[in-house]
């Protein structure tokens, strides 16, 4: 049985933040995303047929207070959207509803990104139907 290895105290979550602007803007910029040649924890983990906890990182990164850590931010945004949703009930609410509600088994299956995507997609796509709710677009009601 091998040794636990020593907690990164952040390093690789701190890699999963600045690799959140998506490829094409990156590109664009010139800035190299830290995970795009690897994932947070490498290939160190001999383990597994693919995909990863997000609480597995917040584990080796900071141990049970950071899987507690993490649970209660995912909790809390989750309950942020719901509690969105409920108090607009609009189309464009439902929409954000159903992008979180796609994404939520990639996100808690294959990482953080894919959560961050459905977020950024949600915000898009509600803005859209704003500008469209408010330009009285038929249907958009």
């Amino acid at each position: 049985v091998g040794r636990a290895e020593e907690p990164s105290w952040g390093s690789r979550t701190l890699d999963v933040v600045l690799s959140i602007p998506p490829q094409f803007l990156a590109d664009s910029v010139g800035y190299s995303r830290p995970l795009d040649d690897q994932p947070p924890l490498g290939w160190s983990l001999t383990y597994g047929q693919g995909g990863l906890h997000p609480i597995v990182l917040s584990f080796l990164e900071f141990r049970m207070a950071g899987v507690f850590l993490y649970m209660v931010v995912a909790g809390m945004l989750v309950s942020w959207i719901e509690s969105f949703v409920e108090q607009g009930q609009t189309k464009g609410h439902y929409c954000v509803l159903g992008i979180m509600a796609m994404v939520a088994l990639h996100w808690f299956w294959y990482g953080e990104k894919n959560g961050v995507n459905g977020l950024l997609l949600s915000a898009l796509i509600f803005a859209a139907y704003r500008v469209c709710a408010k330009m009285n677009f038929k249907g958009t009601q």
